[in-house]
């Protein structure tokens, strides 16, 4: 059962709008404003994201160039020959092996960023910056890490060295200026508060987490130095691999995290910040537009109460003068005076009051034109009737002169005057349409005689597929009267089909005079028809492609002096035995 006060059309005009346009205006300004709630969180998404982007790729970058002129300062211990000969495996003497302690010194002093440095031959023997030596196993590790690394750094997992504080270990292959062979293996131990140092550098707005992992997602660097060592959360690594930055749930928080990979050290640098922080300026934009929102609808409602009474007050007026013309005085106006849509409407309805009183004046009138015009439409129909009579006569008069010329062109103009003139039919056969050709072809031969031949060939099975009417006839007609225009020698016509590729081919061709390339564009051009020849071409052509679409209608092709032929394509139809061919 429906509820009778959802059906609007039983109230009247006032209570409608102000059912509705409190609605609307509820609806119009909640949509608003959670739009424009929505828009706040996205910009300042999109932003916070930039940002974090932004800061990821500077601390990198930050980081690489720090790290970059530190393997570029180390290949000076590739040019030193105290080094070399050491890491040759020659003997050296103290005053060398101080020579090489001093050369590592002062590296140390001008790297603040590194806080010991190891050179260790291919047999094993080492030189330290610190007087200390490195274990068996970690001289395994460094020389077969910087094998890997031919030639290059190779940046190492976060360790505690013997002073008790964090470092990265660079292990560098050194080999031979001029044979390329590796000689020995330079160890560097990386401050890890160096990294620390420039990322509690950047200035973040956001108060979040920034985490340097290696390409294994052990963290490097962190600013929580019990996580130092550490893998991270391997499905958060990986998923991040595949997107740069999105959301993670953990509890009851949402973490946004954004990852960055160094191009030098393949380096994770991993952004990390909670939701309710990266939108807690939103809340404050949220608060003001709801209640901008409830002031606004309080006074919409105000203004539709007074809107409602202005628009519904003289509606009630005109209805009330509108029912005086219930009693058929057509002589009633309605007077209003305003300057909106319903002083539009009393004029209109005045003007119709004014144009039926002007109707029932003309009434007589047009009952009487309403004679006249059947009188003509009779007539109409008498004249056909009356010009076949007057071929008929004609035809007899022949048949009893003994002039069989004269019947057989009459009677056949007959046919196709009736057969042009009938609009019963659309759609013929191609079986009617080749007889309508035959018959206005039996004229021109009575007219021309042996100045015409010509020849049609079309299978029987195609016969009884459907066509536009007077699409062949207008084509042959444009062969006589154009192409055998001022031409000596006999014309001929030839009128063949065939089906191929699922479509019917209708091929008529004239040795007439042809055309010019420029012609037989003219004809194409659906934009000029200033042609008689061209309005039939286009009529056909048009037509064809109504009916049975872009891909089929005409195909034209023509050499100047010799002839021309004119290819009608049609679907194709069922298939047949019977051959049916008629020459003359």
């Amino acid at each position: 059962m429906k509820l009778q006060f959802l059906s609007l059309k039983n109230y009247k005009i006032k209570h409608k709008l102000l059912l509705t346009y409190p609605i609307l205006i509820i609806v119009s300004i909640s949509l608003v404003s959670a739009f424009s709630i929505y828009i706040s969180r996205e910009q300042m998404k999109d932003k916070t994201i930039a940002y974090a982007q932004t800061i990821n790729s500077q601390i990198s970058n930050t980081i690489d160039v720090q790290l970059k002129r530190l393997d570029q300062d180390s290949i000076q211990f590739l040019h030193n020959g105290q080094v070399v000969r050491f890491l040759a495996g020659e003997e050296s003497d103290y005053y060398q092996l101080t020579s090489i302690y001093n050369t590592l010194t002062s590296f140390l002093i001008s790297h603040s960023d590194v806080e010991s440095i190891f050179l260790i031959n291919h047999n094993g023997q080492q030189i330290s910056s610190s007087q200390e030596m490195l274990g068996s196993e970690d001289v395994e590790e460094f020389v077969s890490e910087a094998a890997a690394g031919d030639g290059k750094s190779v940046w190492l997992k976060t360790r505690t060295s013997s002073h008790g504080n964090r470092v990265i270990p660079i292990t560098r292959q050194i080999n031979d200026l001029t044979t390329i062979k590796p000689l020995g293996t330079l160890v560097l131990f990386f401050k890890e508060n160096a990294i620390n140092y420039l990322m509690q550098g950047q200035d973040l707005n956001i108060d979040g987490e920034l985490v340097v992992l290696d390409p294994d997602g052990y963290i490097i660097s962190s600013q929580n130095p019990d996580d130092i060592g550490q893998i991270y959360d391997t499905e958060i690594f990986e998923q991040l691999k595949l997107q740069t930055g999105r959301f993670f749930s953990e509890g009851k928080e949402k973490y946004f995290y954004n990852y960055y990979q160094s191009s030098l050290t393949n380096w994770n640098y991993l952004y990390r910040f909670p939701e309710s922080k990266l939108f807690s300026d939103t809340h404050i934009v949220r608060n003001w537009v709801l209640a901008c929102s409830l002031i606004f609808i309080f006074l919409a409602m105000l203004m539709a109460r007074a809107i409602a009474s202005n628009i519904s007050k003289p509606i009630i007026r005109i209805v009330k003068e509108m029912r005086n013309i219930e009693s058929n005085d057509l002589n009633v106006r309605l007077n209003y005076d305003g300057n909106d849509e319903l002083t539009v409407l009393a004029a209109s309805f005045n003007n119709m009051v004014d144009r039926l009183r002007t109707s029932i004046e003309n009434q007589a009138k047009l009952r009487t034109l309403g004679h006249e015009l059947e009188m003509r439409a009779l007539q109409a129909e008498i004249n056909p009737h009356f010009l076949y009579n007057t071929l008929e006569a004609i035809n007899w008069m022949g048949r009893m002169n003994n002039a069989p010329e004269i019947c057989d062109m009459t009677s056949m103009l007959a046919d196709t005057m009736r057969y042009s003139i009938d609009n019963r039919r659309e759609m013929v056969t191609i079986r009617d349409e080749l007889i309508h050709v035959e018959k206005y072809l039996g004229i021109q031969k009575i007219r021309f005689g042996d100045k015409l031949h010509f020849f049609i060939d079309i299978p029987e099975h195609l016969l009884d597929l459907s066509i536009p009417k007077l699409s062949l006839q207008p084509i042959v007609e444009n062969c006589i009267i154009h192409g055998f225009l001022d031409k000596v020698e006999p014309g001929k016509i030839r009128v063949i089909g065939e089906e191929r590729d699922h479509s019917v081919y209708i091929k008529i061709e004239d040795n007439g005079c042809g055309m010019k390339e420029d012609t037989i564009h003219f004809l194409f051009n659906e934009k000029d028809n200033s042609s008689k020849r061209g309005i039939g071409f286009t009529n056909v052509h048009k037509r064809l492609k109504l009916f049975y679409g872009e891909s089929y209608g005409l195909d034209l092709y023509s050499i100047s002096g010799k002839g021309t032929r004119i290819t009608v394509k049609l679907p194709g139809g069922f298939e047949g035995h019977v051959q049916s061919t008629h020459c003359r």
